[in-house]
């Protein structure tokens, strides 16, 4: 999704596509986010696999909760599961057919919605909708699903080492050296923010095979079994900043959010202020645009833009 191909344009990847064939990361369904010739959000890139440095502090980066996903009651995103005794993919590393996931355009919008199960680690799915507002903003929807009445959501996001992290309320303000700034606005899910950098605290993680984990295979017996908040560079970690919302949620659960791109000349008082109202039919959320509005209807099931 991009607003164009000038140097101030907008722009977000996501990864809706299969695992991949090799040097696979958790992060089905990341995202990365440029605007305003600042890099944002981010991948958090591995540093070089091996190094002789006496003080080197490498890592591939490879865990899910790394990425700009989402982890439920701690676990995060895993390629390998082992079922009654049989190892076995979650999901395809390659596609043979175009994927299921949506990818529809308008002349003021694009959508895209896609999936991933945490089963059978976790009886859990989630599904990640992004609309792309005239251009300008970007409004997320995560939907969690399982069998249980609640769950403990992280939501995260990875930010470039230049960058700034200042919270107002729940509100993320991210600035950049050149005065560009973006927003993440919590609008429904009841999550709070945490700052990470740098973080050398263990964390457990799921990747690759759906075990829980501190340290993986290849660096069994030496760092770094590391936490958030780190880039690659070279053959060292970075410390960069991280923001975790998180919180305990009734299942099943909306967590919508807008991220609003801010020129260096604009103020927080130019963010377009989304609202929304319940209907027989789902919430509907108003998005303005410079035209006017975008009417977007959800539920659980289902998404789109009405006409």
């Amino acid at each position: 999704m991009r607003s164009g191909w000038d140097k101030n344009a907008k722009y977000m990847m996501i990864d809706g596509g299969p695992w991949g064939t090799g040097h696979s990361h958790g992060d089905k369904l990341s995202f990365v986010v440029t605007a305003h010739e600042a890099d944002f959000i981010v991948d958090p890139i591995s540093t070089q696999y091996r190094s002789n440095e006496p003080d080197a502090f490498i890592s591939r980066q490879q865990a899910g909760f790394l990425h700009n996903t989402i982890t439920v009651d701690g676990v995060d995103e895993f390629m390998l599961a082992t079922v009654n005794g049989v190892e076995g993919y979650n999901g395809p590393r390659a596609s043979s057919a175009p994927l299921d996931n949506t990818w529809r355009h308008g002349d003021d919008y694009t959508i895209f919605v896609s999936t991933y199960s945490f089963e059978p680690v976790k009886a859990a799915s989630w599904e990640r909708r992004v609309v792309f507002a005239d251009k300008s903003y970007w409004l997320m929807q995560d939907i969690i699903t399982g069998d249980q009445e609640t769950a403990e959501i992280e939501q995260n996001f990875q930010f470039a080492k230049d960058i700034e992290i200042e919270f107002q309320d729940n509100v993320t303000i991210a600035g950049a050296p050149n005065g560009a700034r973006l927003a993440i606005v919590p609008l429904s899910g009841a999550l709070k923010p945490q700052l990470s950098t740098g973080d050398k605290t263990p964390h457990t993680t799921y990747w690759y095979d759906g075990k829980p984990k501190q340290t993986l295979w290849y660096m069994e017996g030496k760092p770094p079994n590391h936490g958030r908040g780190w880039m690659g560079r070279g053959r060292k970690l970075i410390p960069a900043p991280a923001v975790t919302y998180v919180g305990d949620v009734k299942l099943p659960a909306t967590i919508t959010v807008a991220m609003i791109p801010l020129a260096p000349e604009q103020s927080l008082g130019d963010m377009p202020q989304v609202t929304s109202h319940a209907t027989e039919n789902g919430t509907e959320w108003t998005l303005p645009i410079g035209g006017g509005t975008l009417q977007f209807l959800a539920d659980r099931e289902r998404c789109e833009i009405l006409k």
